[in-house]
């Protein structure tokens, strides 16, 4: 803290120093329009007093702000107080500074000046009480403290702003977490059910099948925990996730479901929430390929939109659907969910897209920016 005050005072210091030369400087040239000569140096003592005496002032004056907007908080008797304050402070600042003068020019100074500078009327204060001194100078004191009010104020109030930008910020980033946690336990248990329900078919029917599909389930969800604390993972990982979720559904299915992946090897690191594909891969074999006698083909694919974007998109060549695409989303949780997800998680920069194909099928396109993973693509699950 000393280090603190060290600091303001060396700065204080430096501020009015370069002012008082500033000052002293054009004075020295106007003496120069009178005929009398008179060197910077003369003038710098006076006006170095006169702005130290300010500079130390407002030290004091965020506290003495402060303090008296938090004792009167209307803003017409605030404006009242500090007028009745600045006049009592800029009275004595100018007594201060007319003994100050006196005792520098005519003690100190004067002895050793030349006739010149005897000659220059800075003596008239010698011949002024400090009552004149006080009501020739008030209105210029009284307009320096206001002027250093202000910008205490100022600066309170741009702090506080941008305080609470930064409290409105972390509020807003902690909300959208907690509605992707509460969207992501709302999805994990809809799969899981999903799944269990596809197992019980076969656990009277075919045994060895129900216990192979209980094994894909186990590793599919160590997998999905050891992740369970991420928003985003890469598309590898994603993929490898969906991967054991197919395992359990092709037990099921066998050759009646076919998988096509296309999946450029540049977008593998790429970021996508995690279980972006299980539920829209889990509406195609539920609503297109389970429909088909034949079965039918899901085409996953990922690759660069643009040079910052990445399209994903999972098609079938199921029945399709018929209406309004706009009620899907109305139905079930999937894609109510992942659009839902998206939307928090990159706002305006994503998109998703449903559409029939020319003849039959459905397919689902999203579009994303494009962020790579700086580390690991996450945890491998166990073969």
């Amino acid at each position: 803290m000393k280090k603190k005050w060290w600091l303001k005072l060396l700065l204080i210091l430096a501020g009015c120093s370069a002012m008082a030369l500033f000052v002293s400087f054009q004075l020295s040239k106007g003496s120069e329009t009178r005929g009398i000569a008179v060197p910077i140096m003369y003038f710098f003592p006076f006006l170095l007093f006169d702005f130290l005496g300010w500079g130390i002032m407002a030290l004091f004056m965020p506290r003495i702000c402060r303090k008296l907007q938090e004792w009167i908080p209307r803003w017409s008797l605030l404006f009242t107080s500090h007028i009745l304050l600045g006049i009592l402070m800029s009275a004595v600042h100018l007594i201060v500074i007319h003994k100050s003068w006196i005792f520098l020019w005519f003690r100190l100074l004067k002895p050793f000046s030349g006739t010149a500078v005897n000659s220059y009327p800075l003596h008239m204060y010698q011949r002024m009480s400090m009552f004149q001194v006080v009501i020739k100078w008030l209105d210029y004191d009284l307009l320096i403290y206001m002027a250093i009010v202000g910008f205490v104020y100022f600066y309170d109030n741009y702090h506080m702003v941008k305080e609470k930008e930064i409290k409105t910020s972390q509020l807003r980033a902690q909300l959208a977490q907690a509605q992707l946690v509460t969207l992501k336990t709302q999805l994990q248990p809809h799969f899981l059910f999903n799944a269990l329900n596809t197992i019980s078919a076969y656990v009277y029917e075919s045994p060895e099948m129900a216990v192979k599909m209980i094994a894909g389930l186990s590793r599919m969800l160590r997998f999905s925990f050891s992740n369970h604390k991420e928003n985003e993972i890469p598309v590898a990982s994603e993929l490898r996730l969906l991967n054991l979720y197919l395992e359990i559904e092709q037990a099921r299915y066998q050759e009646r479901l076919r998988i096509t992946r296309a999946v450029e090897p540049e977008v593998d690191q790429a970021l996508v929430p995690a279980l972006l594909l299980q539920p829209l891969v889990e509406n195609a074999i539920r609503h297109g390929i389970s429909r088909e006698a034949d079965g039918g083909e899901i085409v996953i694919s990922a690759r660069r939109n643009g040079p910052d974007g990445l399209l994903i998109s999972v098609a079938d060549d199921g029945p399709g659907f018929q209406g309004d695409a706009e009620e899907l989303f109305l139905r079930g949780i999937g894609l109510k969910n992942t659009r839902e997800r998206l939307r928090i998680l990159y706002g305006d920069r994503q998109s998703l897209t449903i559409t029939n194909g020319s003849q039959k099928g459905f397919a689902v396109r999203i579009t994303l920016p494009l962020k790579t993973a700086a580390g690991p693509d996450g945890a491998r699950p166990e073969k």
